[in-house]
């Protein structure tokens, strides 16, 4: 399946299998979907 993950200055997202999640550069998570569709 799909996966995809980057990097960026303070955040972070990575999408696999379904699952969204994003999150600030120091490990806290500010968004997590699961089954969320790939916009």
């Amino acid at each position: 399946l799909a996966e995809l993950s980057f990097d960026c200055e303070p955040c972070r997202f990575d999408y696999s299998e379904g699952n969204l999640a994003i999150g600030a550069g120091d490990g806290s998570i500010l968004l997590w979907a699961n089954n969320a569709p790939l916009w």
